[in-house]
């Protein structure tokens, strides 16, 4: 209940969320993840932008409720840029 502090759960609210090149292959990994997704209150579903994924990390994603693009990030930003010109 305390992993985060209040100014971060605050923050988080009601935005959309986007975790750019973040790993969950390991539990602490898993454990900040899984805490910042529990104190989000928007509908709007996370997103995750990762070049490959392993079954496990990619189930746990899944679990999540996390829409996954595998994208390598330098290409993910210049994806970003066409698209907002």
């Amino acid at each position: 209940d305390h992993l985060l502090p209040d100014y971060v759960k605050s923050q988080l609210g009601s935005l959309g969320l986007w975790f750019l090149g973040f790993g969950a292959d390991r539990w602490e990994d898993r454990l900040l993840a899984s805490a910042v997704l529990d104190v989000r209150r928007s509908k709007e579903p996370g997103n995750l932008v990762a070049p490959q994924l392993g079954r496990f990390e990619a189930a746990y994603w899944t679990s999540r409720g996390i829409q996954q693009h595998a994208y390598d990030l330098p290409d993910f930003v210049t994806r970003l840029e066409k698209a907002s010109k």
